[in-house]
C-alpha cells in the first residue's frame, strides 16, 4: 500500500513544500513517493529544495524503483529557469555516468532506468516550458546508445511543440538523424499527432514541420512528413497546402515515399 499525501487548506506554499522535501529525505520509501508526486503542483522557478531534492532522487541508485519513477516523472512539471535546468542536467548526467561505468551492474542499473524514464515521459502532462528539459532527456538517451527511446521521445517533444504552436527545426532534424541511423527507429506513434488545427500557429507549425522533413530528402524524413501532412490533410478535409504538399510527396525521390503518398486518399469530406 502506497502512502498518500493530502492537500489540505493554507498548504499551498513553501513551508508544507518544506514539509514535503523533508518527508523525501527522511520518510520511508512509500512516504517518499508520494511526496514526490505532492511536489509536482508545487515547482515554481525558485524551488531550489524541491528541485534539488526530485533531482536527487532520480540519480540515487539506492532509492528503489518506485521511489525514482516516482521523482522521474515530474520532469515536465518542472518550471522554466537555471535552477530547475541544473537540477535535471545534474540527474542526466549521473545517470549517464553510470550507464558508461566498468561495473557492468551499475550500468545495466542505470541504462534500465534511463530505458524506464523514455517510456514513462510523457510531455503533454507538464507544459511547454519543460520541452527543452525533454530535449536533453532524450539527448541523454542518444548519448548512452539508446536510440530508439531517443527517436520516441524526441517524437513526442516535437508533437507536444507543435500543440503549443512551436516550430525549432532543429527538434525536426534530431529526429529525422536518430531514425535514420538504424533500421526500426521509426517511433511506433508516428501516425498519432494529438493537435488541434483550429489554432492558426499550430496549423502553421506543423506545415512548418512537415516541409522541414520532406526537404531533407531523404526516406525516412520522407515518411514522417507524410505521417505529418496527412494528419493535417485529414483533419482539413484536405484543403490547401496539405493538398500540395501530398502532391510533392508523390514525387518524392525515395520510391516508398512517393508509392506511400501515392495511395492517400485526398477526400475533402475532412
Amino acid at each position: 500500500m502506497h502512502t498518500r499525501v493530502w492537500t489540505v487548506p493554507g498548504t499551498e506554499g513553501e513551508p508544507y513544500r518544506a514539509f514535503l522535501v523533508r518527508l523525501v529525505e527522511e520518510g520511508g520509501e512509500d512516504t517518499a513517493a508520494a511526496a514526490c508526486e505532492a511536489l509536482a503542483g508545487r515547482l515554481t522557478p525558485g524551488a531550489t529544495e524541491a528541485l534539488r531534492v526530485l533531482s536527487a532522487v532520480m540519480a540515487d541508485p539506492d532509492r528503489p524503483q518506485w521511489v525514482w519513477r516516482a521523482a522521474a516523472q515530474q520532469l515536465p512539471c518542472f518550471p522554466p529557469g537555471p535552477v530547475a535546468e541544473a537540477a535535471a542536467r545534474s540527474a542526466f548526467d549521473a545517470l549517464a555516468g553510470r550507464a558508461r561505468a566498468d561495473d557492468p551492474e551499475a550500468r545495466v542499473e542505470a541504462l534500465r532506468r534511463l530505458h524506464q524514464w523514455g517510456e514513462d515521459i510523457r510531455p503533454g502532462l507538464g507544459h511547454g516550458t519543460a520541452l527543452h528539459l525533454l530535449d536533453g532527456l532524450a539527448g541523454t538517451l542518444e548519448s548512452v546508445g539508446l536510440h530508439a527511446d531517443a527517436a520516441r521521445l524526441s517524437w513526442e517533444v516535437a508533437v507536444e511543440a507543435v500543440r503549443h504552436g512551436i516550430h525549432e527545426e532543429q527538434r525536426w532534424k534530431r529526429l529525422a538523424r536518430l531514425c535514420e541511423t538504424g533500421p526500426g527507429r521509426i517511433p511506433g506513434t508516428a501516425g498519432h499527432v494529438p493537435v488541434n488545427l483550429d489554432r492558426p500557429l499550430t496549423r502553421a507549425a506543423l506545415l512548418a514541420a512537415a516541409r522541414s522533413l520532406r526537404t531533407r530528402a531523404t526516406a525516412v524524413s520522407g515518411l514522417l512528413a507524410l505521417a505529418l501532412v496527412r494528419v493535417g490533410g485529414d483533419r482539413t478535409g484536405w484543403a490547401e497546402p496539405w493538398r500540395a504538399e501530398l502532391a510533392a510527396l508523390r514525387a518524392h525521390e525515395d520510391p516508398d515515399v512517393a508509392l506511400g503518398a501515392l495511395l492517400v486518399v485526398p477526400d475533402r469530406s475532412g
